[in-house]
């Protein structure tokens, strides 16, 4: 959007555009009159860094397609400058014979209206500060080196809302002090549950959907696991890994993600509330919801 703003960076767009802009009182009386010298330490507000980077420009509130669309803006502009704005335009914006730009374009044009509307909101938020452009270029140079992707992968949900659809009701440090063998021994999974698991680790994304066959001494749990990356179990992919003496989700993921075999070193993670269970084709929740449902359910505060 920058780019299309170029008319003003001509030394004779300011004094144009304060005619433009500026209110009655403000508007230069008599041209041939010289200006008179600028007070020291009084910022200059027609000058292109303030009109393209200060957050209070008149840039900012101006009525800049009518500005635009005036003939007299385009002829402010050199050939270059002419060929570089039309080569930036769709050819929807062009005169048939390809010499300048329509001014019904620059009138009427949605995507052009919207464009100069965004690039007022940015330049209002301060966004072409030199400052914060700077601060922007530090952050994206960060975000390419991976720095904030623990964040990322600590906030991710495997479906929008996860995290507003947990349970409230209970304190979750307090149900924390239930393990999986209470949650077994009290019936809460039935063989045939299905734990749906989706994380994503170290930028990639790991699904499987495990299944409970069976339990085992001590109340331990027993899953039926798709091999490799499969999501889903079929016998034309081979057998599914069967893992028995679960003691804990997180033991759980940990052994998904080392069958799935893209991920190195498990990562610190919840497991309580990466798996989902599903009955019947319901959604009974998250384990860690279903968790917090016993406990209140047994008297827990």
């Amino acid at each position: 959007m920058a780019d299309t703003q170029r008319p003003k960076r001509r030394r004779v767009a300011p004094t144009r555009l304060a005619e433009e802009v500026a209110t009655p009182e403000e508007k230069p009386q008599n041209k041939a009159r010289k200006q008179p010298a600028r007070k020291s330490g009084k910022k200059d507000i027609w000058t292109e860094e303030y009109l393209t980077q200060n957050p209070k420009s008149p840039v900012a509130s101006a009525d800049l397609v009518r500005l635009f669309s005036q003939p007299a803006a385009w002829e402010l502009l050199d050939e270059e400058e002419k060929r570089i704005l039309m080569s930036l335009l769709p050819d929807r914006a062009l005169t048939d014979d390809q010499s300048g730009v329509r001014p019904e374009f620059l009138k009427h044009d949605i995507d052009f209206k919207t464009g100069i509307r965004l690039y007022q909101e940015d330049l209002e938020a301060g966004r072409y500060d030199p400052e914060w452009l700077q601060q922007a270029a530090v952050a994206m140079e960060e975000r390419a080196q991976g720095k904030f992707d623990a964040w990322k992968e600590q906030e991710y949900e495997a479906f929008w809302g996860q995290k507003q659809a947990l349970s409230h009701d209970v304190v979750a440090g307090a149900s924390s002090k239930m393990k999986l063998d209470a949650m077994v021994r009290e019936g809460q999974f039935k063989v045939g549950d299905i734990w749906a698991y989706r994380r994503l680790v170290c930028g990639v994304l790991v699904e499987k959907e495990v299944r409970v066959v069976g339990f085992g001494p001590k109340k331990t749990m027993e899953f039926s696991i798709p091999p490799g990356q499969h999501k889903f179990s079929s016998p034309q992919q081979g057998p599914d890994v069967i893992l028995k003496g679960v003691v804990g989700p997180t033991m759980l993921a940990n052994e998904i993600l080392r069958v799935d075999g893209r991920v190195e070193k498990p990562p610190n993670g919840n497991g309580w509330k990466e798996f989902r269970c599903k009955r019947d084709n319901q959604d009974m929740g998250s384990i860690w919801e279903m968790r917090q449902a016993l406990h209140y359910k047994m008297g827990g505060d």
